[in-house]
């Protein structure tokens, strides 16, 4: 593995801020392709933690503090310490006035937007990002930052898109954010950026259960890819592509995409891509009728998600995978749903939540016990929330897998 003692050791006889800066990305990519970091990576990484401590006691001026917390902030979300993160992304937005460049404090913005968003907290993810986009499109205006402010711009629509999605209630702003997403990346001319960015929107569509706007934009991204000669800004439209494709009922091309994006996700050590492409894989295979295996692969990515350490990620797989047993018949915990939906409204992942909470309301139902308080709370939910698909299923009282 690199990022190794020996490059650490070299760094802590003679500092030199971009050698260190290789050797942190060298280690998180390393623990992502783990999935997690094993004791060997904790060691370095607390290596890594006492000297960038130590330089930033030292540091006197602010643009060197703001440089090392930018550095020490990487390490800790490798690391999947996430509060530690945010601590330091919150320093780093503070010190951002001293920054060197203006569009430092842009990509500070969406920094904290993200570090809020990696402890489930969506309310300020979502100022965050509306904060950075402010601040990048008053750079626009100045005609400052050129290609670079502008590729940061178009991918934080992106994420900001579907992040607006999850909350729920904003569907004329999340129109609004894909339309100029798209609009953003099409200018640049770029076919990866563009691709990876109609993945995403893709996914904003795959949560509201809009499955053929979702292969639709899915089908757009590998197109302008270049898939499958060219794989790079696929994955999200191959495993999003594949969720809905097998609700439509193309399980054998669901299988063949989300088997491919995890693959894809695992090779460039992406840990919660690939998470999110297995258990799209598992609901697939279930849906091909392979229900052993399914069973096997979504108690897998159950285990191998704790390692992520992001909740929404955790209960979206525990909802996954209750979907697959209650399809071949095996008993369902409802009280680990009924958990499942408050931890996500509490995080403001509502329609997250509002599956989840049909989904108890099935598990109750299929255990013969009431069921009808819960069934109706989600009906409410997904007609609140404008989950067309959802609300024609509960309506049914059919499983969503």
């Amino acid at each position: 593995m690199t990022g190794d003692a020996e490059e650490i050791g070299r760094l802590e006889r003679a500092w030199d801020e971009k050698a260190a800066k290789d050797v942190i990305w060298e280690l998180t990519v390393a623990i992502w392709r783990a999935g997690g970091p094993d004791e060997r990576m904790r060691v370095r990484a607390a290596r890594l933690r006492r000297l960038l401590q130590g330089r930033l006691a030292a540091a006197q001026a602010p643009q060197e503090q703001f440089r090392l917390l930018n550095l020490a902030h990487g390490l800790e979300q490798a690391l999947g310490r996430r509060d530690e993160a945010l601590e330091l992304a919150r320093r780093v937005v503070e010190l951002s006035a001293h920054a060197p460049e203006p569009m430092d404090r842009v990509q500070a913005a969406f920094q904290l937007a993200k570090a809020w968003y990696y402890v489930d907290r969506c309310a300020e993810t979502i100022a965050w990002s509306r904060e950075g986009m402010r601040l990048g499109q008053e750079l626009e205006r100045q005609g400052a930052g050129g290609e670079p402010l502008q590729r940061l711009l178009a991918d934080q629509q992106a994420r900001f898109t579907v992040r607006i999605t999850t909350v729920g209630g904003l569907e004329a702003e999340v129109d609004r954010a894909l339309d100029e997403t798209i609009a953003r990346w099409e200018a640049l001319g770029d076919p990866v950026g563009l691709g990876d960015a109609l993945g995403l929107l893709a996914e904003a569509r795959m949560v509201q259960g809009r499955w053929e706007d979702c292969v639709r934009l899915s089908r757009r991204a590998l197109e302008v890819a270049g898939y499958p000669e060219r794989t790079a800004g696929t994955t999200y439209a191959l495993w999003c592509g594949g969720r809905a494709l097998g609700r439509l009922g193309d399980p054998q091309t669901a299988l063949a995409w989300t088997e491919h994006a995890a693959r894809l996700c695992q090779e460039a050590g992406n840990a919660s891509g690939a998470l999110e492409a297995r258990f799209s894989h598992a609901s697939s295979l279930c849906l091909a009728g392979r229900h052993e295996e399914a069973l096997r692969e979504a108690d897998a990515v159950a285990r191998d998600v704790l390692a992520v350490n992001m909740g929404v990620l955790v209960h979206w797989v525990v909802l996954e995978r209750a979907w697959i047993r209650m399809r071949i018949g095996r008993p369902t915990p409802a009280e680990e749903l009924a958990e499942a939906y408050q931890s996500c409204a509490h995080m403001g992942h509502n329609l997250i939540g509002a599956e989840a909470l049909y989904a108890q309301a099935s598990a109750l139902r299929l255990a013969g016990r009431d069921h009808r308080q819960a069934l109706e709370q989600a009906s409410a939910l997904f007609e609140r929330f404008q989950m067309a698909w959802h609300l024609r299923m509960a309506r049914s009282g059919a499983l969503l897998l």
